[in-house]
């Protein structure tokens, strides 16, 4: 089973060809790089090698919040906001005997 460090480097590989290619927009590419170093900062995690993890998840936060701030996150957005729809309180007023 690979591990996966391997599987979060294929990612990133597939993430660089598809914008070398003209098949990925960038929005599409950062979500794809932001996945694959959260994958890879995980690995190193687990292998304990701590300055590995530190820069891998860096480069993730980066990575997921150009993917997220360039329109990457809208459908997520829209539905948050329709899940917190849900839970937003309904403003009542006290009985005047109260």
């Amino acid at each position: 089973m690979p591990s996966l460090g391997t599987i979060g480097m294929t990612v990133a590989l597939l993430a660089f060809a598809g914008v070398l290619s003209r098949r990925l927009t960038d929005r599409q590419a950062d979500g794809l790089l932001g996945v694959g170093n959260g994958l890879c900062g995980w690995d190193a995690i687990r292998s304990g090698v701590w300055p590995v993890a530190l820069v891998n998840g860096a480069v993730c936060a980066v990575c997921l919040w150009r993917w997220w701030s360039g329109g990457g996150g809208d459908g997520t957005r829209r539905r948050l906001r329709r899940l917190a729809r849900r839970f937003q309180g309904v403003r009542r007023t006290a009985p005047a005997t109260a």
